[in-house]
């Protein structure tokens, strides 16, 4: 399977998690650095796969048949963080300290 980005660049290091809908078995890896991942020795069955990385949306895709499926490419979309405050160096304190003075 092949994990890439909204603009088609492979995303490696994601965490891949394969989970049998049926006996509830969890197999977990990560993506290569060609984002990919591949597993051998899969049972036959019906899968859930999740794929999570740090930054991005979780992809969590159900009811995947194997065999028979052809190989799987996932999306991935960025995930916008906010965060509450952003420490600057002290060579900008000083000009940050005026801009707050001009608005």
């Amino acid at each position: 399977m092949a994990v890439v980005d909204s603009n088609g660049a492979v995303i490696p290091k994601a965490q891949v998690t394969i989970l049998n809908e049926k006996t509830r078995t969890e197999t977990n890896g990560e993506t290569d650095a060609n984002g990919q991942f591949r597993v051998s020795d899969l049972p036959e069955g019906t899968y859930e796969i999740t794929i999570n990385i740090f930054g991005f949306e979780t992809c969590k895709q159900s009811h995947i048949d194997v065999p028979g499926r052809a190989p799987l490419k996932f999306e991935l979309h960025q995930q916008v963080i906010f965060v509450g405050e952003v420490a600057a160096p002290n060579r900008f304190h000083k000009f940050i300290s005026k801009l707050r003075h001009i608005f």
